[in-house]
């Protein structure tokens, strides 16, 4: 292993007690069991904090470095974002389905790390991804815990900042990151499925939003309404009937208790860019 990925990995298991204290509140009062942070510098520098470090190591020794990390071109982002995890094991989803292999995620479903989410902010000079993952058996809670929870996961992430700007001033910065060839990020890595329509295939049975559970067809029908499509043009969409699109908006009605589509829209327009 390179003299310079040691060096990183002891100074994450250095501060492994300190940034597990940080994020304490988080793990004790949610299924969220592990939260990693990465800046990628625009000079190829890497940045890769995690609360367990031991994760971090598992895959240094397996070499997924961060060519592989995502399935997308990360300087290619034209805002921030939030994209959920897949749920599947060796190319195939829970629900049966084949989907495009990532080696990072089946080390992480290996390593025992399910559910969960990554958070993206553009910076000036980096790209941050900030991952918030559950334990296998609260695969669904996790993801779930995400989309009702965003106000508060940036609310953390702007207290985090202010550590690691702290951590920034007192330590050697060639502690924190990691440089050269071996680890730059790969601006001509390409998969054959573009990343977005990856996670819109990703299917969950069931999506919790405060506290009214939608079904999958409920919550696509939802994701629609809020970028204001018509019944006919979700129809089309989905390649159902209108009459069907009718039923489904009809049900989302009858759970958030609003009598027109437009009421829906004020109700849940803040997540509009998150889902």
């Amino acid at each position: 292993m390179h003299d310079n990925i040691k060096s990183f990995i002891n100074y994450n298991k250095s501060i492994s007690v300190e940034l597990n204290d940080i994020w304490s509140f988080l793990f004790k009062n949610s299924p969220i069991s592990n939260v990693g942070v990465l800046r990628f510098y625009a000079d190829g520098s890497v940045l890769d904090l995690n609360t367990d470090w031991k994760w971090i190591e598992h895959r240094m020794i397996k070499n997924l470095l961060y060519n592989v990390l995502f399935l997308h071109d990360l300087y290619k982002l034209k805002k921030n974002g939030i994209y959920m995890w897949p749920d599947f094991i060796n190319n195939v989803h829970l629900s049966g389905s084949i989907i495009p292999a990532n080696p990072v995620l089946e080390a992480s479903y290996e390593y025992g790390y399910w559910g969960g989410c990554n958070l993206y902010q553009i910076e000036s000079d980096y790209v941050e991804v900030y991952s918030f993952v559950g334990k296998k058996n609260e695969c669904l809670q996790a993801k779930n815990f995400c989309i009702n929870h965003l106000t508060e996961l940036k609310s953390y992430i702007f207290y985090f900042n202010s550590y690691m700007n702290y951590v920034f001033k007192q330590d050697n910065i060639s502690k924190i990151l990691l440089k050269g060839e071996n680890i730059l990020f790969d601006l001509n890595y390409r998969d054959n499925n573009d990343f977005l329509d990856f996670f819109k295939n990703i299917k969950m049975k069931k999506y919790i939003i405060g506290d009214i559970s939608f079904s999958q067809r409920e919550y696509q029908c939802l994701k629609f309404l809020l970028k204001s499509y018509s019944a006919k043009q979700i129809a089309t969409e989905l390649n159902v009937s209108f009459r069907t699109i009718e039923i489904y908006i009809e049900n989302i009605k009858i759970k958030t208790n609003c009598s027109y589509k437009n009421e829906i829209i004020d109700k849940y327009f803040y997540l509009n860019e998150i889902i």
